[in-house]
């Protein structure tokens, strides 16, 4: 074999390999393309039920509950009027306490209502729910908007809105903070949701992300609008939740 019969044999050699890697690569991202669109199709479906869930309890809280609280406080409201004493200060008490579980009812009412939700858009109900916290609950409650506001889709506020409401009620739940803030940050193609409490904090594991339902309900939100999640906490110094993701799907 001489030079050029060499030179021939190498060459296409060299060209059957990339040829090769060029459609290994293409299987990959094919393939890769396919699972991703499983995954999405199969995280559209879990989110959707867990959705259609949330409603069903909101229309049965405004509907039925809200009304049966809405009826016990005006009653109470009048015997209180025809009492004295002792007994007057008493059901000034209970009246007190229904009025703020009504407040209850119909914060949850909104706040499970996926139309509601996404008719209101993410920062006005960001902000309703903050100035709850601020007069219900022992919680002081902060939001701070950085960059110039982007245009969101609203089913992608309405996911950014639920992992928020998840990161509320952990807070309200385990943290025993005192301290809330959430800064919302927009640039040209991307958007950050950070959420900071001052609580016990607790030591983040894969066991607990994996089998916490919550945790695990905000993980599935944030993949499904193509985002990133990380949870920073360690006892005694509180916890960090941070969302980043695309303007855009």
């Amino acid at each position: 074999m001489d030079d050029n019969d060499l030179l021939k044999l190498v060459l296409v050699t060299t060209i059957t390999a990339m040829i090769f890697i060029v459609l290994m690569v293409a299987t990959f991202i094919l393939v890769k393309n396919k699972e991703n669109r499983k995954t999405r199709a199969y995280l559209s479906e879990i989110i959707d039920e867990r959705e259609k869930a949330l409603y069903a309890v909101s229309i049965e809280v405004h509907d039925n509950i809200s009304q049966v609280l809405h009826l016990g406080r005006l009653n109470m409201h009048i015997l209180h009027d025809q009492l004295s004493g002792e007994q007057k200060e008493l059901a000034a008490i209970v009246s007190k306490i229904m009025d703020d579980v009504l407040a209850e009812a119909r914060n949850i009412g909104r706040t499970l209502n996926k139309k509601y939700l996404m008719e209101k858009r993410l920062i006005p109900a960001l902000r309703q729910e903050l100035n709850y916290l601020n007069q219900q609950r022992d919680l002081h409650s902060t939001l701070h908007i950085n960059g110039e506001i982007t245009t969101i889709l609203p089913e992608k506020e309405l996911m950014i809105y639920r992992i928020a409401q998840e990161t509320i009620q952990n807070t309200l739940k385990h943290a025993q903070a005192t301290h809330l803030e959430i800064s919302l940050t927009y640039t040209a193609t991307h958007f950050q949701m950070t959420i900071t409490d001052d609580g016990k904090g607790f030591i983040v594991n894969r066991r607990l992300l994996r089998e916490g339902l919550g945790l695990r309900n905000m993980a599935d939100r944030a993949q499904y609008i193509n985002g990133k999640l990380s949870i920073n906490s360690k006892p005694g110094v509180g916890t960090k939740i941070n969302l980043n993701t695309p303007i855009a799907y």
